[in-house]
């Protein structure tokens, strides 16, 4: 048991001079997302057969307004094939805190991107798909808004920044997020 989380946690608590360096490792992918990056390629594939077909038609002077409305439409939805495609091939980055004496270093690293094929949960791929890499100091003012926030599904670690919500220790379980939570409580005395 290291600094309080349990012996088969996979976050890696480890210390060092400037004080504890905490590592959240991001959840699997799963074996579904190279199904889903098949799935793009060989799509890909057909979209371009598609786009430059109909490029050629539009570009050599022959074409009415709703060809060039689906030749835009076309090309952005390819780009977004493609930007899914690499979200999903892109490299996994755990999350790191550096736990100072008077101020927190957070990194929220890189989860792989999760396909949603519940139509319910769309927002959350389309907010996934587009979500940016964190980096933030916080002080003992900003690390006040810390709290364990208690919902139906479970809980959430959350801190204000730049008025925003982040979720700290999103790929943690309900058990270690509370640990963390009494780890940073304790750190840093907060009430």
């Amino acid at each position: 048991m290291v600094h309080g989380l349990a012996s088969n946690s996979t976050i890696e608590v480890t210390s060092d001079m400037e004080g504890l360096v905490v590592k959240i490792p991001p959840p699997a992918g799963g074996l579904g997302r190279y199904a889903a990056v098949l799935f793009h390629l060989v799509w890909l594939v057909f979209w371009a057969v598609g786009w430059v077909v109909t490029s050629g038609i539009v570009f050599s002077g022959g074409a009415d307004p709703f060809l060039v409305f689906w030749l835009v439409a076309w090309t952005v939805a390819g780009g977004v094939a493609i930007w899914q495609t690499y979200r999903i091939l892109q490299p996994a980055v755990p999350e790191m805190w550096r736990l100072e004496s008077y101020q927190l270093h957070y990194d929220s690293g890189i989860t792989p991107l999760e396909i949603q094929w519940n139509r319910s949960k769309q927002a959350e791929h389309w907010k996934a798909l587009f979500r940016k890499r964190v980096r933030a100091t916080f002080d003992r003012q900003s690390l006040g808004t810390l709290t364990l926030r208690e919902f139906e599904n479970g809980n959430r670690l959350t801190i204000d920044h730049e008025g925003q919500r982040l979720d700290l220790a999103s790929a943690a379980t309900e058990i270690e997020r509370e640990k963390l939570y009494e780890m940073l409580k304790k750190q840093y005395q907060l009430p």
